[in-house]
Protein backbone atom coordinates (compact mmCIF):
# COMPACT_ATOMS: atom_id res chain seq x y z
CA UNK A 1 0.00 0.00 0.00
CA UNK A 2 2.82 2.43 1.00
CA UNK A 3 3.90 1.04 -2.64
CA UNK A 4 1.07 2.19 -4.46
CA UNK A 5 1.09 5.59 -2.14
CA UNK A 6 4.39 6.18 -3.46
CA UNK A 7 3.56 5.23 -6.95
CA UNK A 8 0.66 7.50 -6.92
CA UNK A 9 2.47 9.99 -4.98
CA UNK A 10 5.55 9.96 -7.66
CA UNK A 11 2.74 10.01 -10.27
CA UNK A 12 1.07 13.02 -8.93
CA UNK A 13 4.46 15.11 -8.92
CA UNK A 14 5.13 13.82 -12.48
CA UNK A 15 1.48 15.15 -13.58
CA UNK A 16 1.71 18.17 -11.67
CA UNK A 17 5.04 19.26 -13.09
CA UNK A 18 4.05 18.70 -16.23
CA UNK A 19 0.86 21.10 -15.34
CA UNK A 20 3.35 23.60 -14.19
CA UNK A 21 5.01 23.23 -17.99
CA UNK A 22 1.93 23.44 -19.69
CA UNK A 23 0.88 26.39 -17.68
CA UNK A 24 4.38 27.88 -18.81
CA UNK A 25 3.96 27.22 -22.21
CA UNK A 26 0.06 28.27 -22.20
CA UNK A 27 1.72 31.31 -20.64
CA UNK A 28 3.84 32.16 -23.28
CA UNK A 29 1.49 31.23 -26.17
CA UNK A 30 -1.06 34.11 -24.83
CA UNK A 31 2.22 36.31 -24.68
CA UNK A 32 2.40 35.96 -28.39
CA UNK A 33 -1.05 36.26 -28.77
CA UNK A 34 -1.27 39.56 -27.14
CA UNK A 35 1.96 40.44 -29.07
CA UNK A 36 0.32 39.44 -32.63
CA UNK A 37 -2.86 40.81 -31.93
CA UNK A 38 -1.09 44.15 -31.29
CA UNK A 39 1.34 43.71 -34.32
CA UNK A 40 -2.14 42.85 -36.55
CA UNK A 41 -3.37 46.02 -34.92
CA UNK A 42 -0.65 48.34 -35.83
CA UNK A 43 -0.39 46.31 -39.16
CA UNK A 44 -4.25 47.18 -39.68
CA UNK A 45 -3.08 51.22 -38.89
CA UNK A 46 -0.68 51.46 -41.04
CA UNK A 47 -2.99 49.78 -43.66
CA UNK A 48 -5.27 52.81 -43.09
CA UNK A 49 -2.73 55.54 -42.89
CA UNK A 50 -1.61 54.35 -46.45
CA UNK A 51 -5.01 53.82 -48.28
CA UNK A 52 -6.12 57.48 -47.06
CA UNK A 53 -2.26 58.33 -48.45
CA UNK A 54 -3.26 56.63 -51.79
CA UNK A 55 -6.41 58.25 -51.89
CA UNK A 56 -4.59 61.83 -51.23
CA UNK A 57 -2.04 60.67 -54.00
CA UNK A 58 -4.89 59.66 -56.32
CA UNK A 59 -6.59 63.03 -55.73
CA UNK A 60 -3.47 64.91 -56.72
CA UNK A 61 -2.81 62.73 -59.94
CA UNK A 62 -6.04 63.11 -60.88
CA UNK A 63 -5.80 67.03 -60.46
CA UNK A 64 -2.26 66.98 -62.47
CA UNK A 65 -3.80 64.95 -64.76
CA UNK A 66 -6.36 67.75 -65.84
CA UNK A 67 -3.46 70.36 -65.38
CA UNK A 68 -1.39 68.34 -68.03
CA UNK A 69 -4.80 68.35 -70.27
CA UNK A 70 -4.63 72.19 -69.83
CA UNK A 71 -1.23 73.00 -70.48
CA UNK A 72 -1.42 70.68 -73.49
CA UNK A 73 -4.04 72.40 -74.90
CA UNK A 74 -2.44 76.13 -74.05
CA UNK A 75 0.62 74.63 -75.72
CA UNK A 76 -1.60 73.96 -79.28
CA UNK A 77 -2.96 76.79 -79.11
CA UNK A 78 0.12 78.73 -78.85
CA UNK A 79 1.76 76.65 -81.57
CA UNK A 80 -1.12 77.58 -83.83
CA UNK A 81 -0.47 81.37 -83.21
CA UNK A 82 2.98 80.71 -83.89
CA UNK A 83 2.39 78.91 -87.29
CA UNK A 84 0.14 81.60 -87.82
CA UNK A 85 2.90 84.34 -87.00
CA UNK A 86 5.21 82.77 -89.27
CA UNK A 87 3.22 82.34 -92.20
CA UNK A 88 2.61 86.16 -91.48
CA UNK A 89 5.79 86.81 -91.72
CA UNK A 90 6.36 84.92 -94.96
CA UNK A 91 3.75 86.91 -96.07
CA UNK A 92 5.24 89.97 -95.03
CA UNK A 93 9.00 89.33 -96.42
CA UNK A 94 7.44 88.33 -99.61
CA UNK A 95 5.41 91.81 -99.68
CA UNK A 96 8.65 93.59 -98.57
CA UNK A 97 10.62 91.97 -101.29
CA UNK A 98 8.24 92.90 -103.81
CA UNK A 99 8.59 96.88 -102.50
CA UNK A 100 12.01 96.85 -102.85
CA UNK A 101 12.12 95.49 -106.27
CA UNK A 102 9.23 98.09 -107.66
CA UNK A 103 11.32 100.42 -105.35
CA UNK A 104 14.74 99.68 -107.05
CA UNK A 105 12.85 99.66 -110.63
CA UNK A 106 11.71 103.62 -109.66
CA UNK A 107 15.08 104.25 -108.46
CA UNK A 108 16.28 103.61 -111.86
CA UNK A 109 13.56 105.00 -113.90
CA UNK A 110 14.30 108.14 -111.53
CA UNK A 111 17.74 108.02 -112.68
CA UNK A 112 16.88 107.44 -116.60
CA UNK A 113 14.48 110.60 -116.31
CA UNK A 114 16.87 112.80 -114.31
CA UNK A 115 19.77 112.46 -117.27
CA UNK A 116 16.64 112.88 -119.62
CA UNK A 117 15.94 116.00 -118.04
CA UNK A 118 19.79 117.47 -117.67
CA UNK A 119 20.02 116.72 -121.31
CA UNK A 120 16.97 118.57 -122.19
CA UNK A 121 17.98 121.45 -119.83
CA UNK A 122 21.59 121.42 -121.97
CA UNK A 123 19.48 121.78 -124.94
CA UNK A 124 17.39 124.13 -124.12
CA UNK A 125 20.08 125.94 -122.90
CA UNK A 126 21.99 125.58 -126.35
CA UNK A 127 18.94 126.85 -127.91
CA UNK A 128 17.88 130.05 -125.55
CA UNK A 129 21.64 130.81 -126.39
Amino acid sequence: MNRLVETRTSELKSKDAQVIEMQGEISTIQSQVVSFENELNHLKSLEDKYKLENSDLQMRIDGEGGKNYELNQAITDLQVKINQKEQHIGYLKNELQVAQNSNSSYVDTSSSLKVEIDSLNQHIAIITT
